[in-house]
C-alpha cells in the first residue's frame, strides 16, 4: 500500500494525529473500534485501498478534518473525513464521518 501524506502537519500535533487516524481508518475499510462511532458515507471498498492521499488535514478545539484521494484496483475515490474527539486534547476519538465518492 501507497501512502502519500500531506506534509502540512510537522508544526500540529493535532493535525497529524488527523492526519494518522483518517489513514487508519480508510486502510481498515471502516472497521474500527467499538469506542469509536464510525459514520461512512458514499461509497465503500471491501479491501485495503492500494493508494492513500492525503491533501488536507486540519483541526480546532474538538474537530478535525481530512480530505484526499483512494485508489482501490482501477477505481478512484474521494474522501472527505470529519474526526470529533473526546477533549479539545485530541488524545482520544469519539466519532468520525467519512464521505466517499468515486472520482
Amino acid at each position: 500500500m501507497n501512502i502519500i501524506k500531506s506534509g502540512k502537519c510537522n508544526n500540529s500535533p493535532k493535525n497529524a494525529f488527523v492526519e494518522d487516524f483518517t489513514i487508519r481508518i480508510l486502510t481498515s475499510c471502516g472497521q474500527g473500534s467499538e469506542a469509536i462511532s464510525i459514520h461512512w458515507y458514499g461509497e465503500s471498498f471491501q479491501r485495503q485501498p492500494d493508494t492513500i492521499q492525503v491533501i488536507d488535514a486540519i483541526s480546532h478545539g474538538k474537530i478535525g478534518a481530512a480530505n484526499g484521494m483512494v485508489s482501490v484496483g482501477d477505481t478512484e475515490y474521494g474522501f472527505a473525513a470529519f474526526v470529533e474527539f473526546k477533549t479539545t486534547k485530541a488524545t482520544e476519538v469519539s466519532d468520525i464521518k467519512l464521505y466517499i465518492v468515486e472520482v
